[in-house]
């Protein structure tokens, strides 16, 4: 699935040795992320707690199921009104997802961001038409609890 991530599944840059956060950028976006390991734990925190969620509202048995991702956080910093930047990596933030990113360079030049997001689960047993329903409440959760956009449909295999 394409998604737009929750500003929470990432992280900000780490202040320059002596630099003071209200005087010096690079800063960050409310909510996001202290560090990768930080942002990977939150991504993986809450979609599993959706995914079982899912189940349970549509009455499948949770013993043995295990829910697993391969979200990787990426670093990005607010650009804070700058159109010119040095930072690695800038970001746009909409609705609590960040929805597009700029390069550092001397104009920040936006794209769209979507990033490829694999959830799996694993020891379950359940038919299609359940597997369809869980899947709805699934994006469902993601969208309204953790500010998840989707882009495009998502696939059950």
């Amino acid at each position: 699935m394409e998604i737009s991530p929750p500003v929470g599944w990432t992280f900000f840059p780490i202040l320059p040795s002596g630099a003071t956060a209200p005087t010096q950028n690079p800063w960050f976006f409310i909510g996001q992320s202290n560090d990768t390991t930080q942002a990977k734990q939150r991504a993986t925190n809450e979609i599993e707690a959706a995914m079982l969620e899912s189940l349970m509202e549509s009455q499948v048995p949770l013993p043995g199921i295990v829910v697993n991702n391969d979200w990787t956080p990426i670093q990005v910093e607010n650009p804070d009104g700058k159109t010119t930047g040095t930072g690695p990596l800038y970001g746009k933030v909409e609705g609590g997802a960040l929805t597009q990113t700029a390069p550092g360079a001397t104009t920040l030049i936006y794209t769209v961001y979507h990033h490829q997001l694999t959830v799996t689960v694993m020891n379950l047993k359940a038919t299609r038409f359940t597997l369809n329903i869980v899947k709805n409440d699934f994006i469902q959760r993601l969208t309204t609890r953790y500010n998840v956009k989707f882009v495009g449909s998502v696939v059950i295999n």
